[in-house]
């Protein structure tokens, strides 16, 4: 059996520490953050707060079109509203149809195109699939009329709710426009809280 020797030893070592020996690297191997040729990319945190419209307001997010595009005009093929007594505990029904077509509890009418035109022009000022906002009581409501504001059309259904007192202009003028139309059709009187 051979034996190294102390000298034989440390001619070893430094031919293997000659030929790169692939040992891990040390940390003055290692480029200072002088010698890097990246840049330092910070990130910037991120700040998200959502904005929570005060109860009775309506609000229309940003539609984050493009500069020269343009929504297509909005119709619908339906506007149904349901009217809630709830101190009365009974309820109405107006289905009003893009052709003028109005129905009230198995009653038919109908309305001019101008009148359907009107109400095609409040529902687009609202942005209605897009509106945003709380309209209900907290809690729920035991006086006064509670509403159910359905439009279908060729941009899919939304139902908004809403109940006296917390319903905004903007929707109490839409709720008063098929009210009136209702009442053309044979529902009952029904006039809803300011």
């Amino acid at each position: 059996m051979r034996r190294f020797t102390l000298p034989a030893f440390c001619l070893i070592a430094l031919l293997l520490a000659a030929c790169g020996g692939g040992g891990p690297a040390t940390p003055t191997d290692l480029p200072t953050p002088e010698e890097s040729t990246q840049e330092a990319v910070s990130i910037p945190e991120l700040q998200t707060t959502i904005q929570i419209p005060a109860p009775g307001t309506l609000t229309v997010p940003e539609l984050g079109l493009t500069p020269g595009e343009t929504r297509a005009p909005f119709t619908f093929d339906m506007v149904q509203l349901e009217l809630q007594n709830t101190a009365l505990n009974s309820s109405s029904v107006i289905d009003i149809f893009a052709d003028g077509r109005i129905l009230v509890n198995g009653v038919t009418a109908q309305v001019s195109a101008d009148t359907i035109e009107a109400l095609r022009g409040l529902l687009e000022a609202v942005s209605i699939y897009d509106l945003q906002g709380i309209f209900v009581n907290e809690g729920g409501t035991t006086s006064g009329y509670r509403y159910y504001l359905t439009v279908d059309g060729p941009l899919g259904s939304r139902t908004i709710t809403a109940d006296d007192g917390n319903t905004p202009e903007e929707l109490l003028a839409i709720f008063t426009l098929i009210i009136r139309l209702g009442e053309l059709a044979g529902a009952p009187e029904a006039t809803p809280a300011s």
